[in-house]
């Protein structure tokens, strides 16, 4: 707050003093003052909005003040070389003007005193005649505005008829300087005449003979030379000064004359003893000047002109004011879209930051967790979020279905495997006890327990060889061997094993064969597994009494092998997942007939690396189902030939 006051107090000392670049720092340094005073709490110079209000400051406000700088600054100098450049001009105009006047002024005096008809006049004492040659001087010359003559004591012969003083001028400097002279033409130190006027003038001696001289005077008006247009621009300031006395000749400015030259009071009179030069300076008040000189040949007079860089930098100054102006309003604008265009890309980024701190937990409704607007990157940013999220849900979903699928395999599994276990220890320890007691049991009874215990043991075999061929398949060890083989006699096999192993269903499963052996290049042993597993799960599913048909079909393309039962059906949500591995229908686990989920998942990779495939279909629950395999015709081929 101090600071913004000072700094007020200095924008309005420096617009007093018409300093308007100085005025536009010290009021932006002001404003920033008042600006962070009034703020609660300091931005933290972090995050999107800063970063695009710095990068909006930047690209508007410096580009502005380096131009405006650059700009400035070549354009003082370009004007101080032309100050420099006219100054030298106006010294040398007014030179060669004061030059030329002197140099007249000379030649006419020298010639008058010189003529033979002047002189003897002179000689004769005819005043009428001196008085008629001084007025051609005074009145006639346009140069002269005083004449008269003066004799050997300073006595006046013929009287200034403007001036109309006579009398002895003995004391006068000018009369005693030209009897003291060698005969040339003297200019004097400039006085006031009796009458108060400001004169310079020239003197010539006038030499009768005999030793005696006469003094011809012509004298020029201080006034009068003041009242000359100057040949220089209105805007310097021109001084003719005495360098005998610094007495002031002449001044554009005030008028004043026979005053000490002001420019002697500003520089020492040896930085003007040069015969032409420039320099500069500083007035009383600070302001910088630009000072040109040049001595007038053959006279004590110095021209000198003076150039204010204040005034002639005056508009390059309010160009630097208007620069600052500009930057500020430029900053203020691009605080203003900063803070517009922060804000939304701001937001949607921070619902991105919330999407991400999110991810993991349930989607959202409508499956987008960040709302995706407009048609930049950050909406397509937040498109691709929107998708990554929603692969993540599937995902989990699909890794949560997988760990209650392999929780509820694990469950069947211990049940499944325990299943075969426990009748087979019963068995063995029965046998035991029968054994230590020395009881012997009979052949029929004896071949009873075998059979029950071996199939229990298939049962245990069967399983872990699912487990183990479902472990193939997720490492890719799973890998077939064929050869020449007919699907139809291992159809026929397959059906007369299960037939033999359950009696109960004796004449329940029909197979049609076609009348031609259907012979090509399979894995003879991992079909059988397909034909067994699809035979023993329409016979699992099936109530009792309930036939099942197997058909074998020859197709233009290939080989087609039907299981149809009418069992308990499948449910139609559970048709797509069925031939995934741990899982089973809904129906077929209410409906317990063991197994673990696993053999339709074999099925369908037995039937894939063959280049076939499988399927089913059902009406719904109740209804049955059928199993459809296709194996491709490009076998058939390969063992023809």
């Amino acid at each position: 707050g101090g600071l913004s006051a000072l700094f007020v107090n200095m924008t309005f000392a420096l617009g007093a003093r018409a300093s308007w670049a100085g005025m536009g720092v010290y009021a932006v340094l002001a404003v920033s003052c008042l600006v962070l005073l009034l703020l609660r709490r300091v931005p933290a110079p972090a995050g999107v909005r800063w970063r695009l209000f710095r990068g909006m400051a930047l690209a508007s406000v410096l580009p502005i003040l380096g131009l405006g700088a650059v700009t400035s600054t070549l354009a003082q100098r370009a004007l101080e070389v032309e100050l420099r450049e006219k100054a030298r001009q106006a010294v040398a105009a007014e030179t060669a003007w004061l030059d030329q006047t002197a140099t007249v002024a000379r030649s006419m005096l020298r010639a008058q005193s010189r003529d033979a008809a002047f002189v003897a006049t002179a000689r004769a004492g005819d005043r009428e005649g001196l008085r008629e040659r001084v007025d051609l001087l005074e009145n006639d010359s346009g140069l002269f505005d005083a004449a008269w003559v003066l004799d050997a004591t300073g006595e006046t012969l013929v009287a200034s008829s403007r001036l109309k003083r006579s009398g002895n001028f003995s004391d006068r400097e000018y009369f005693q300087q030209a009897m003291k002279g060698d005969g040339e033409v003297l200019l004097s130190r400039p006085f006031l005449t009796r009458a108060g006027l400001p004169f310079v003038v020239f003197t010539a001696p006038v030499d009768l003979g005999g030793g005696g001289r006469l003094i011809l005077v012509a004298g020029l008006s201080l006034q009068r030379l003041g009242l000359q247009p100057t040949l220089a621009s209105r805007s310097y300031h021109v001084e003719l000064f005495d360098r005998r006395d610094g007495s002031l000749l002449r001044e554009t400015d005030r008028g004043d004359v026979l005053t000490r030259a002001p420019v002697l009071g500003l520089l020492p009179p040896e930085s003007l003893a040069a015969p032409e030069g420039m320099t500069e300076a500083f007035d009383a008040r600070g302001h910088r000047l630009m000072v040109a000189h040049a001595q007038v040949s053959d006279t004590p007079w110095t021209v000198v002109v003076t150039a204010r860089l204040r005034e002639a930098f005056a508009p390059v100054t309010r160009m630097g004011a208007w620069v600052v102006v500009i930057a500020a309003l430029a900053g203020a604008i691009a605080l203003m879209l900063s803070q517009w265009v922060g804000r939304d890309v701001a937001q949607r980024l921070e619902a991105l930051r919330d999407g991400f701190s999110s991810l993991g937990t349930p989607a959202l409704e409508g499956g987008q967790r960040v709302q995706a607007r407009g048609d930049d990157e950050v909406t397509q940013l937040a498109s691709g979020f929107n998708d990554m999220a929603a692969r993540i849900d599937r995902t989990q979903k699909q890794l949560r279905e997988a760990i209650a699928i392999r929780d509820q395999f694990l469950s069947m599994a211990s049940h499944e495997l325990r299943t075969p276990l426990t009748p087979l220890k019963a068995t063995l320890e029965l046998l035991i006890r029968q054994s230590e007691a020395g009881q012997e049991l009979n052949p029929e009874r004896q071949r009873a327990t075998f059979a029950r215990l071996n199939r229990q043991v298939d049962r245990l075999t069967r399983l872990i060889g699912d487990m183990l061929d479902v472990s193939r398949l997720q490492s890719g060890r799973f890998t077939l061997t064929v050869a020449p083989m007919d699907l139809g006699t291992l159809a026929h096999e397959v059906v007369e094993r299960i037939q033999s192993s359950r009696p109960e269903r004796q004449g329940l499963l029909s197979l049609e064969l076609p009348p031609a052996p259907l012979v090509g290049r399979w894995d003879e042993q991992r079909l059988d597994q397909l034909l067994t597993n699809l035979v023993e799960n329409a016979l699992r599913y099936s109530p009792p009494e309930t036939p099942v048909r197997i058909r074998v079909v020859e197709e233009p393309d290939g080989v087609r092998v039907d299981v149809e039962d009418r069992g308990i059906g499948i449910p139609e949500e559970s048709v797509s997942q069925l031939f995934t591995p741990f899982y089973r229908a809904r129906n077929a686990t209410e409906h317990y007939a063991g197994g673990l989920g696993l053999g339709l998942a074999i099925c369908r990779e037995i039937v894939e690396r063959h280049g076939g495939r499988i399927q089913v279909t059902s009406a719904g629950p109740g209804q049955g189902s059928c199993f459809t395999v296709r194996l491709p015709r490009a076998a058939l081929a390969e063992a023809a030939a």
